[in-house]
Protein backbone atom coordinates (compact mmCIF):
# COMPACT_ATOMS: atom_id res chain seq x y z
CA UNK A 1 0.00 0.00 0.00
CA UNK A 2 1.02 3.45 -0.89
CA UNK A 3 0.64 6.05 1.56
CA UNK A 4 1.43 9.00 -0.45
CA UNK A 5 0.08 9.53 -4.27
CA UNK A 6 2.36 7.70 -7.02
CA UNK A 7 2.07 7.92 -10.42
CA UNK A 8 3.02 4.94 -12.58
CA UNK A 9 3.53 5.27 -16.17
CA UNK A 10 3.25 1.57 -18.11
CA UNK A 11 5.45 2.85 -21.12
CA UNK A 12 4.45 0.85 -24.33
CA UNK A 13 6.06 -2.81 -24.64
CA UNK A 14 5.47 -3.57 -21.09
CA UNK A 15 3.32 -6.57 -21.67
CA UNK A 16 5.94 -8.17 -24.11
CA UNK A 17 7.30 -10.48 -21.32
CA UNK A 18 3.34 -12.08 -21.01
CA UNK A 19 3.80 -12.57 -25.10
CA UNK A 20 2.19 -9.39 -25.92
CA UNK A 21 3.84 -8.01 -29.11
CA UNK A 22 5.52 -4.63 -28.81
CA UNK A 23 5.13 -1.70 -31.47
CA UNK A 24 7.65 -2.96 -34.07
CA UNK A 25 5.91 -6.69 -33.85
CA UNK A 26 2.26 -4.74 -33.98
CA UNK A 27 3.70 -3.52 -37.11
CA UNK A 28 4.62 -6.35 -38.86
CA UNK A 29 1.83 -8.22 -38.02
CA UNK A 30 -0.83 -5.57 -39.62
CA UNK A 31 1.76 -5.05 -42.48
CA UNK A 32 1.19 -9.08 -43.09
CA UNK A 33 -2.59 -9.62 -41.84
CA UNK A 34 -3.78 -6.24 -43.63
CA UNK A 35 -1.80 -6.81 -47.39
CA UNK A 36 -4.66 -7.82 -49.82
CA UNK A 37 -2.38 -7.82 -52.81
CA UNK A 38 -1.93 -11.24 -54.42
CA UNK A 39 1.58 -12.99 -54.64
CA UNK A 40 3.00 -15.14 -57.80
CA UNK A 41 0.61 -17.49 -57.46
CA UNK A 42 -2.34 -15.88 -57.20
CA UNK A 43 -2.87 -16.48 -53.71
CA UNK A 44 -4.18 -13.91 -51.17
CA UNK A 45 -0.59 -12.37 -48.59
CA UNK A 46 -3.08 -11.46 -46.01
CA UNK A 47 -4.89 -12.98 -43.20
CA UNK A 48 -8.20 -14.62 -45.41
CA UNK A 49 -11.01 -14.29 -42.28
CA UNK A 50 -10.39 -10.60 -42.51
CA UNK A 51 -10.72 -9.95 -45.86
CA UNK A 52 -14.02 -12.00 -45.71
CA UNK A 53 -15.08 -10.11 -43.02
CA UNK A 54 -14.80 -7.27 -44.93
CA UNK A 55 -16.17 -8.18 -47.80
CA UNK A 56 -19.09 -9.23 -45.78
CA UNK A 57 -19.00 -6.51 -44.06
CA UNK A 58 -19.20 -3.44 -46.78
CA UNK A 59 -20.50 -5.40 -49.85
CA UNK A 60 -20.12 -3.83 -53.13
CA UNK A 61 -17.97 -1.24 -51.03
CA UNK A 62 -15.26 -3.74 -49.67
CA UNK A 63 -13.22 -3.44 -52.54
CA UNK A 64 -12.54 -0.18 -51.54
CA UNK A 65 -11.96 -1.15 -47.76
CA UNK A 66 -9.59 -3.72 -48.78
CA UNK A 67 -7.30 -1.76 -50.64
CA UNK A 68 -7.28 1.21 -47.94
CA UNK A 69 -6.26 -1.82 -46.06
CA UNK A 70 -3.22 -3.02 -48.23
CA UNK A 71 -2.23 0.95 -48.55
CA UNK A 72 -1.90 0.99 -44.93
CA UNK A 73 -0.44 -2.20 -44.70
CA UNK A 74 2.39 -1.09 -47.04
CA UNK A 75 2.83 1.91 -45.25
CA UNK A 76 3.10 1.04 -41.84
CA UNK A 77 6.66 -0.27 -41.43
CA UNK A 78 7.80 3.05 -42.17
CA UNK A 79 6.92 4.96 -39.46
CA UNK A 80 8.23 5.25 -36.02
CA UNK A 81 5.07 3.62 -34.50
CA UNK A 82 1.53 2.61 -35.38
CA UNK A 83 0.08 6.13 -34.29
CA UNK A 84 2.53 8.15 -36.51
CA UNK A 85 1.16 6.31 -38.98
CA UNK A 86 -2.57 6.19 -38.71
CA UNK A 87 -1.79 10.43 -37.97
CA UNK A 88 -0.33 10.21 -41.64
CA UNK A 89 -3.68 9.19 -42.58
CA UNK A 90 -5.42 11.18 -40.72
CA UNK A 91 -7.20 13.31 -43.10
CA UNK A 92 -9.00 10.00 -44.46
CA UNK A 93 -11.50 8.80 -42.07
CA UNK A 94 -11.40 4.76 -43.72
CA UNK A 95 -8.07 4.27 -43.70
CA UNK A 96 -7.60 5.00 -39.46
CA UNK A 97 -10.69 3.32 -39.05
CA UNK A 98 -9.24 0.08 -40.31
CA UNK A 99 -5.69 0.70 -39.03
CA UNK A 100 -7.87 1.14 -35.40
CA UNK A 101 -9.70 -1.93 -36.15
CA UNK A 102 -6.00 -3.70 -37.18
CA UNK A 103 -5.08 -2.94 -33.70
CA UNK A 104 -8.07 -3.96 -31.97
CA UNK A 105 -7.83 -7.52 -33.93
CA UNK A 106 -4.07 -7.99 -33.10
CA UNK A 107 -4.45 -7.21 -29.43
CA UNK A 108 -7.34 -9.69 -29.27
CA UNK A 109 -5.62 -12.87 -30.56
CA UNK A 110 -2.39 -11.87 -28.93
CA UNK A 111 -4.02 -11.90 -25.28
CA UNK A 112 -5.80 -15.51 -26.70
CA UNK A 113 -2.21 -16.48 -27.06
CA UNK A 114 -0.27 -14.96 -24.42
CA UNK A 115 1.11 -16.69 -21.13
CA UNK A 116 -1.94 -15.43 -19.25
CA UNK A 117 -4.69 -17.17 -21.27
CA UNK A 118 -6.29 -19.85 -19.73
CA UNK A 119 -8.55 -22.00 -21.68
CA UNK A 120 -10.29 -24.04 -19.01
CA UNK A 121 -11.43 -20.46 -17.21
CA UNK A 122 -10.64 -17.62 -19.55
CA UNK A 123 -11.58 -15.20 -16.77
CA UNK A 124 -8.30 -16.46 -14.64
CA UNK A 125 -4.67 -16.63 -15.45
CA UNK A 126 -2.84 -19.98 -16.28
CA UNK A 127 -0.89 -20.91 -13.34
CA UNK A 128 2.26 -20.67 -13.92
CA UNK A 129 5.26 -18.87 -12.27
CA UNK A 130 5.31 -15.24 -12.84
CA UNK A 131 7.62 -14.39 -10.28
CA UNK A 132 9.68 -12.78 -12.89
CA UNK A 133 7.53 -10.29 -14.40
CA UNK A 134 7.13 -6.47 -13.49
CA UNK A 135 3.33 -7.09 -12.91
CA UNK A 136 4.43 -9.30 -9.92
CA UNK A 137 6.16 -7.20 -8.20
CA UNK A 138 3.69 -4.30 -8.60
CA UNK A 139 1.06 -6.56 -6.58
CA UNK A 140 3.28 -7.24 -4.24
CA UNK A 141 4.32 -3.71 -3.46
CA UNK A 142 0.48 -3.14 -3.27
CA UNK A 143 -0.73 -5.42 -0.76
CA UNK A 144 2.75 -4.79 1.38
CA UNK A 145 1.52 -3.70 5.09
CA UNK A 146 -2.46 -4.49 4.47
CA UNK A 147 -4.75 -6.31 6.29
CA UNK A 148 -7.02 -8.54 4.13
CA UNK A 149 -9.77 -6.22 5.48
CA UNK A 150 -8.15 -3.27 3.39
CA UNK A 151 -7.79 -4.31 -0.08
CA UNK A 152 -10.34 -1.89 -0.86
CA UNK A 153 -7.94 0.78 -0.08
CA UNK A 154 -5.39 -0.96 -2.85
CA UNK A 155 -5.23 1.28 -5.31
CA UNK A 156 -5.74 4.61 -2.63
CA UNK A 157 -3.07 6.83 -3.86
CA UNK A 158 -2.17 5.29 -6.71
CA UNK A 159 -2.87 5.92 -10.64
CA UNK A 160 -1.57 4.40 -14.07
CA UNK A 161 -1.27 5.87 -17.42
CA UNK A 162 -0.91 3.34 -19.41
CA UNK A 163 0.13 3.62 -23.37
CA UNK A 164 -0.69 0.07 -24.03
CA UNK A 165 -4.80 -1.21 -25.72
CA UNK A 166 -4.49 -4.57 -23.91
CA UNK A 167 -5.69 -5.74 -20.46
CA UNK A 168 -2.70 -7.63 -19.47
CA UNK A 169 -2.74 -5.53 -15.94
CA UNK A 170 -6.36 -5.75 -15.07
CA UNK A 171 -6.96 -9.00 -15.90
CA UNK A 172 -3.33 -10.26 -13.99
CA UNK A 173 -4.45 -8.10 -10.98
CA UNK A 174 -7.98 -9.70 -11.16
CA UNK A 175 -7.48 -13.79 -10.89
CA UNK A 176 -3.96 -12.77 -8.94
CA UNK A 177 -6.20 -11.35 -5.90
CA UNK A 178 -8.44 -14.74 -5.70
CA UNK A 179 -5.75 -17.69 -6.34
CA UNK A 180 -3.04 -15.91 -4.49
CA UNK A 181 -4.35 -13.79 -1.68
CA UNK A 182 -7.85 -15.78 -1.18
CA UNK A 183 -10.57 -13.00 -2.42
CA UNK A 184 -13.97 -14.01 -4.14
CA UNK A 185 -14.61 -12.67 -7.42
CA UNK A 186 -16.62 -9.67 -6.04
CA UNK A 187 -14.45 -8.74 -3.30
CA UNK A 188 -11.70 -8.73 -6.48
CA UNK A 189 -13.71 -6.89 -8.68
CA UNK A 190 -14.18 -3.98 -5.81
CA UNK A 191 -10.50 -3.88 -4.89
CA UNK A 192 -10.11 -2.91 -8.67
CA UNK A 193 -12.45 -0.35 -8.94
CA UNK A 194 -10.11 1.84 -8.10
CA UNK A 195 -8.11 1.57 -10.29
CA UNK A 196 -10.42 1.33 -13.63
CA UNK A 197 -11.58 4.66 -12.77
CA UNK A 198 -8.21 5.71 -12.09
CA UNK A 199 -6.16 4.16 -15.09
CA UNK A 200 -5.55 6.84 -18.16
CA UNK A 201 -5.12 5.67 -21.28
CA UNK A 202 -3.93 7.82 -23.73
CA UNK A 203 -4.07 5.73 -26.72
CA UNK A 204 -7.31 4.10 -25.91
CA UNK A 205 -8.49 -0.24 -24.94
CA UNK A 206 -9.75 -2.93 -26.52
CA UNK A 207 -12.00 -2.68 -24.04
CA UNK A 208 -13.36 -3.97 -20.94
CA UNK A 209 -12.91 -7.50 -19.17
CA UNK A 210 -16.40 -9.55 -18.87
CA UNK A 211 -16.03 -8.85 -14.41
CA UNK A 212 -15.56 -4.76 -15.44
CA UNK A 213 -18.47 -4.30 -16.91
CA UNK A 214 -21.13 -2.21 -15.76
CA UNK A 215 -18.71 -0.11 -13.58
CA UNK A 216 -19.23 3.25 -13.63
CA UNK A 217 -15.46 4.09 -15.30
CA UNK A 218 -16.04 1.73 -17.65
CA UNK A 219 -19.94 3.15 -18.75
CA UNK A 220 -18.24 6.26 -19.87
CA UNK A 221 -14.45 5.19 -20.34
CA UNK A 222 -13.13 6.56 -24.09
CA UNK A 223 -12.30 3.29 -25.70
CA UNK A 224 -10.03 2.48 -28.65
CA UNK A 225 -12.90 0.15 -30.42
CA UNK A 226 -15.69 2.97 -29.14
CA UNK A 227 -13.75 5.70 -31.76
CA UNK A 228 -14.40 2.71 -34.61
CA UNK A 229 -17.37 1.40 -33.49
CA UNK A 230 -18.53 2.33 -37.22
CA UNK A 231 -16.63 -0.63 -38.23
CA UNK A 232 -16.34 -2.95 -35.43
CA UNK A 233 -19.29 -2.13 -33.43
CA UNK A 234 -17.15 -3.47 -30.55
CA UNK A 235 -18.95 -1.15 -27.68
CA UNK A 236 -22.01 1.20 -27.80
CA UNK A 237 -22.05 4.71 -26.18
CA UNK A 238 -22.87 2.89 -22.33
CA UNK A 239 -23.13 -0.52 -22.84
CA UNK A 240 -20.23 -2.52 -24.34
CA UNK A 241 -21.06 -5.94 -26.02
CA UNK A 242 -20.63 -8.96 -23.10
CA UNK A 243 -17.02 -10.44 -23.35
CA UNK A 244 -16.94 -14.50 -22.09
CA UNK A 245 -13.30 -14.45 -22.82
CA UNK A 246 -10.38 -12.65 -22.24
CA UNK A 247 -10.64 -12.71 -25.84
CA UNK A 248 -13.43 -10.92 -27.42
CA UNK A 249 -14.48 -12.94 -30.78
CA UNK A 250 -13.58 -10.06 -33.07
CA UNK A 251 -16.62 -12.37 -35.73
CA UNK A 252 -18.96 -11.12 -33.49
CA UNK A 253 -17.87 -7.55 -32.94
CA UNK A 254 -18.73 -7.00 -36.54
CA UNK A 255 -22.35 -6.38 -36.29
CA UNK A 256 -25.02 -5.71 -38.87
CA UNK A 257 -23.54 -3.38 -41.86
CA UNK A 258 -23.46 -0.21 -42.02
CA UNK A 259 -21.22 2.88 -43.09
CA UNK A 260 -18.26 3.44 -41.45
CA UNK A 261 -17.95 6.02 -39.01
CA UNK A 262 -14.47 8.02 -37.74
CA UNK A 263 -14.69 10.56 -34.55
Amino acid sequence: MFSQPVVFVIGAGASAELGLPTGTDMKARIALSHNFNRDQSGNLIGNRTIFDMLGARFGQESAIRQQQATELATRITEFESIDEALHWFSAQPDPVAIGKAAIVWEILQAEHSSKLFNAQNPEMIREINYNDTWVSYFLSMLVSSLRREQTTDLFRNVTIINFNYDRTIEHFLFSRLQTNFGLNREEAGKALSALNADMIRPYGSVGPLPWQQGQAAFRTAFFLALITRGYLDLLTTCAPIPSKTYLTRFDLILGTPSKMLAS
